[in-house]
C-alpha cells in the first residue's frame, strides 16, 4: 500500500558538505525540528521538500540514484556528501518517475506523463539504471571476463529496479525462480513480478502470466485463472503503438495464449474476457497496417482476424449464461 509523504532535504551547518535526504508524513518543518535535539549543536533548515504519493519508493529512489553516483556516506544512513543542486535533481528525479504512473481507480498502474518529467530526463531515462543492468547482467552471466556471482547479480538488480528498471523486476523473478546460489523461492519471485507492474513495468504483467500457467522450466505454478487476468492486464495496459515489429509477433502470441486461457477457464469474467481480446485484436491489427507489407505481416493479420473469430465462437455460450454481468 502506498503511503502519501513527503521527502525532504536538510542542512546542518555544523555538518559542512552534507544533506540529510528522508521521508516523513507530517511536514518537513516538524520533521527538521525533531531532528534538532541535544545531539547536534546546530538545527537543521529544510531546503526542499516534494510531496510523493508513495514517499517511501521516492525515497528509495533518491538514495539509490545518488549512491549510485557516489555520493552516499553509509549504506545504513540518510546523509549524502553532495551538492546541494545536485540532490534536488534527483528528488525531481523521483517525481518525475513516478508521476509517469498513475495509479487507476482499481489499484493499477495507468500510463500519465509528469509535468516534471523534462526537468529530469537525465536521471529518470534509461541512463540512470542501464549501467547497472549491464553490470548485473556480466555478474549473473559470468560475462566481459567477470566472475559469475549471484549475489553481486541480484544486489545490482535490486538498485536497478528502485530506479524504475523493468527489466531488473523481471530478471530477480527468473533468478528466484531458477535459484539463487541453489536456493529457489517462488514466493519472492511472483513478488518481484507484481511488484514491477506496480511500477508500470508492463511486461511484468506478461512475465506473471508465464509463471502463473506454469508452461515455463522455471515454474511451479499451475494456476490458469490468474495466468488468464495477468494477460487482461498485460492488454489493458501496453501501448501498441510503440511495438517494434518483433514486440507485435510477441504480443500475437501471447494473445493468442489469452484467448486459449479464456476459453477454457469460461467463469463469469468471460464477458471482460472477450472485451479485452477484441481491444487488443484491433489494437494489434492496426499496428500491423503500419508495417510495410511482407509475409509476416500478411500472415499476423490473418491469425489476428481468425483469433478473435474464435475467441467469440468460443466465448459466446459462456457470456450468454453471464446475462447478469452484460447489464450492467
Amino acid at each position: 500500500m502506498a503511503t502519501p509523504g513527503i521527502v525532504y532535504l536538510l542542512l546542518n551547518p555544523a555538518l559542512p558538505n552534507l544533506v540529510k535526504i528522508g521521508k516523513t508524513q507530517g511536514t518537513a518543518e516538524e520533521r527538521a525540528r525533531q531532528l534538532s535535539g541535544t545531539g547536534v549543536p546546530a538545527s537543521f533548515v529544510v531546503v526542499y521538500k516534494k510531496d510523493f504519493n508513495d514517499c517511501d519508493s521516492a525515497e528509495r529512489f533518491v538514495h539509490t540514484l545518488l549512491e549510485t553516483r557516489g555520493y552516499r556516506v553509509a549504506a545504513n544512513r540518510e546523509f549524502f556528501e553532495v551538492p546541494v543542486p545536485a540532490a534536488i535533481e534527483a528528488i525531481l528525479a523521483a517525481h518525475a518517475h513516478f508521476s509517469t504512473v498513475a495509479i487507476s481507480e482499481n489499484g493499477y498502474p495507468e500510463s500519465s506523463q509528469g509535468s516534471n518529467q523534462s526537468i529530469a530526463q537525465g536521471f529518470a531515462d534509461k541512463s540512470s539504471w542501464e549501467p547497472l543492468i549491464n553490470a548485473a547482467d556480466a555478474a549473473r552471466y559470468g560475462l566481459d571476463g567477470e566472475l559469475q556471482d549471484d549475489t553481486q547479480a541480484v544486489r545490482l538488480y535490486e538498485q536497478a529496479a528502485k530506479l524504475g528498471a523493468p527489466d531488473a523486476y523481471i530478471a530477480l523473478a527468473e533468478m528466484n525462480f531458477g535459484g539463487i546460489n541453489g536456493r529457489r523461492d517462488t514466493t519472492k519471485a511472483v513478488a518481484w513480478l507484481q511488484e514491477g507492474t506496480r511500477h508500470g513495468a508492463v511486461w511484468c504483467w506478461a512475465a506473471l502470466a508465464d509463471a502463473y500457467s506454469g508452461k515455463v522450466w522455471w515454474s511451479d505454478l499451475n494456476q490458469p485463472v490468474n495466468a488468464r487476468k495477468c494477460l487482461r492486464k498485460f492488454f489493458a495496459h501496453i501501448d501498441f503503438s510503440k511495438l517494434d515489429d518483433f514486440q507485435q509477433n510477441v504480443s500475437f502470441f501471447r494473445l493468442k495464449e489469452y484467448v486459449s486461457l479464456a476459453t477454457k477457464v469460461r467463469d463469469v469474467e468471460s464477458p471482460e474476457d472477450l472485451k479485452a481480446i477484441l481491444a487488443a485484436g484491433v489494437s494489434l491489427s492496426r499496428v500491423s497496417n503500419l508495417v510495410v507489407d511482407d509475409t509476416d505481416r500478411t500472415a499476423r493479420l490473418k491469425s489476428i482476424d481468425g483469433l478473435i473469430e474464435w475467441a467469440k465462437r468460443a466465448l459466446l455460450p459462456a457470456i450468454a449464461s453471464s446475462a447478469s454481468q452484460l447489464c450492467r
